[in-house]
């Protein structure tokens, strides 16, 4: 079962980066929109299965259209006096762009104090213009695995994100 999710990933993976690298969707763009009119820099805040949550940050390639965001919090417990951290990042690839959104795939890992998560899927950000407010979804699927108790089995689990910047 293992070997066969592995397998799947591998497989998404290079056939998200070879739609990317086509330029599928670049081929059919009807309108061009000037470079200089996206975004390329985010601040803001993000929750996701896949890649934490907490204040994010990303930056968007202005020459292929890809992009890192990386996600950060420190939260305290009060009922156990415990310090949760979360830590997590994304890289997404772009598969359509247009002069108001952007569509892409993505791989994210997230790091949750005792647990840790990972997988592929693919997005969705809507934004105003330059600079301005973008929104963006996330859908996938993801891995789960217990650092506090190594020995249970790693569990499968949806990957759904949802975050809030400022563009610029």
């Amino acid at each position: 079962m293992g070997l066969f999710l592995i397998n799947f990933i591998a497989v998404l993976l290079c056939s998200l980066l070879t739609i990317s690298n086509n330029g599928f969707a670049n081929d059919t763009t009807i309108t061009k929109v000037p470079e200089d009119k996206f975004p390329r820099r985010y601040l803001g805040v993000s929750a996701s299965t896949l890649s934490a949550f907490g204040v994010s940050v990303h930056n968007i390639s202005k020459s292929e259209g890809s992009a890192f965001k990386l996600n950060f919090c420190i939260s305290p417990d009060f009922s156990t006096s415990k310090t949760w951290v979360f830590i997590g990042g994304e890289y997404q690839i772009k598969i359509y762009k247009n002069s108001f959104s952007r569509l892409y795939g993505l791989c994210g890992i997230g790091y949750w104090t005792d647990i840790l998560t990972f997988g592929p899927g693919i997005g969705y950000e809507l934004f105003s213009g330059k600079p301005g407010i973008a929104i963006n979804i996330d859908l996938g699927f993801g891995f789960l695995k217990s650092l506090e108790f190594p020995e249970r089995d790693i569990k499968l689990i949806p990957g759904i994100g949802l975050g809030l910047s400022y563009a610029y």
